[in-house]
């Protein structure tokens, strides 16, 4: 465990600093920004094809997506294209991005895919098959939101709404 003090405030960090192969690590603190969740998205990336894209904020509904969806799926995946494939040290991944159109989108995050990434509006059960196929073919990315406003649910109950993306 490791204690951090910024500002008067004491921060707690565990898990995320271990790591079984010995790979150094830094912390990097960044200011606060106040960001609308409407604008956060996470990408999974399958054999370095951008495969899902996610709102950060799963399961709320903005009507905006749908209207804006096309234009958010081209820029993501222009972004991962220009920026991102081929890059990051593993082919299978999630980064998550902050993306006010027309702007570029601001990467926040990388991790691996792994057991324990969240994949938010899908599910592993979809996502399992895909890793294990290894397919190379060029896709385009799934833009997954809720399309109404059906109320308060749980991710599970949001999850039952979709098809399958492979």
């Amino acid at each position: 465990m490791l204690l951090l003090e910024t500002t008067g405030v004491l921060l707690q960090i565990t898990r995320d600093l271990e790591t079984d192969k010995g790979i150094p690590f830094c912390i990097v603190l960044r200011p606060w920004l106040n960001i609308h969740p409407a604008s956060e998205f996470r990408c999974i990336v399958i054999n370095n094809i951008l495969r899902g894209i996610s709102p950060r904020d799963w399961p709320t509904y903005y009507p905006h997506f749908k209207e804006d969806g096309p234009q958010i799926v081209n820029n993501l995946h222009n972004f991962f294209k220009c920026k991102i494939a081929h890059k990051f040290p593993r082919s299978n991944f999630i980064f998550d991005v902050i993306l006010v159109l027309p702007d570029d989108p601001i990467i926040v995050d990388f991790s691996p895919l792994n057991n324990k990434s969240n994949l938010l509006a899908f599910s592993w059960k979809e996502i399992h098959p895909i890793i294990k196929k290894n397919s190379l073919d060029e896709v385009s990315p799934v833009f997954r939101y809720l399309e109404s406003d059906i109320g308060i649910m749980t991710k599970g109950n949001a999850q039952l709404k979709f098809s399958n993306i492979a």
